[in-house]
């Protein structure tokens, strides 16, 4: 029977599975083992980056069984990451390794938090190359956080202080992004079709209206707010014969603009099924 990359991974894991039942720590020596494989384990995404640097520095991929020809076809087809996945990986080891080096007794837990860190890390380098910001930085979140506190999200926070503003920018794009491509496939403007959206009939009306409007947070407000400015600065397709019309449809919008959004918003926070497809 021929040995697939599916069944040597289905082996290793049953491997673990067998080592972890029959782990037995009572008695000291063998407690520090288990630590020892705990700490292994859980800062495993450092040990791989370093693997994929040694790697990449060495070519030795070159002497792999199907005899790759670059970097880039390893990663592909080997441990099926693209090669910016397996950069990065490698980037992140470094953001680790650098800090273990500099004294921190705290790591980020896993490559997400790492990998957040890697533009600090790329930012300056000092004398003896030196990372003063990235120390500056990871130290700030260990003083501000407990280490079952620290998140990717918070080490955002602290090294860009203007992220949740993007965060919040990025949220309206999507939705605005979604809308127009839904549009261009009808052969409509985004404000035809949404409004087209909100012309439904007086049932779904009925239920639209019914339903109970979230409390929303300033920062959710504001994030209306942008929708609506960039609803209303949408192009309009109509031509001047129905420019009555067209006031009417703007009447309405106006009137519920700020209530449909708000379901898209709840919409996009997953608290309902509603959904612009």
């Amino acid at each position: 029977m021929e040995i697939t990359a599916e069944c040597s991974l289905s082996n290793l894991v049953n491997g673990w599975l067998i080592e972890a039942f029959d782990t037995d720590a009572r008695h000291p020596s063998e407690w520090a083992e288990l630590d020892e494989q705990l700490a292994t384990t859980q800062y495993a995404y450092i040990k791989f980056g370093l693997l994929l640097e040694r790697i990449r520095a060495k070519c030795f991929y070159k002497y792999a069984e199907a005899q790759l020809s670059s970097f880039k076809d390893f990663c592909t087809e080997q441990i099926h990451l693209t090669v910016w996945q397996a950069n990065s990986y490698i980037q992140a080891a470094k953001v680790a390794v650098y800090l273990a080096q500099a004294g921190f007794d705290i790591l980020p837990k896993n490559y997400s938090q790492a990998a957040t860190l890697i533009k600090v890390y790329n930012q300056e380098v000092g004398y003896y190359e030196e990372r003063p910001a990235l120390e500056q930085a990871w130290q700030n979140i260990l003083a501000a956080n407990t280490p079952t506190e620290i998140t990717t999200h918070r080490i955002n926070a602290e090294i860009d202080p203007n992220w949740a503003e993007k965060q919040a920018q990025f949220g309206s794009k999507v939705l605005l992004d979604r809308a127009k491509k839904i549009a261009k496939t009808k052969g409509l403007t985004v404000r035809e079709y949404l409004t087209d959206l909100m012309d439904g009939d007086e049932e779904d009306d009925d239920k639209i209206e019914s339903v109970i409007s979230p409390e929303l947070s300033d920062a959710d407000v504001q994030i209306l707010d942008d929708l609506d400015l960039k609803f209303a600065a949408l192009p309009v397709r109509i031509s001047s014969d129905y420019q009555p019309v067209h006031r009417l449809v703007i009447d309405k919008i106006s009137n519920r603009i700020l209530g449909i959004l708000g379901e898209i918003y709840v919409w996009m926070r997953g608290g309902t099924t509603w959904s612009l497809y």
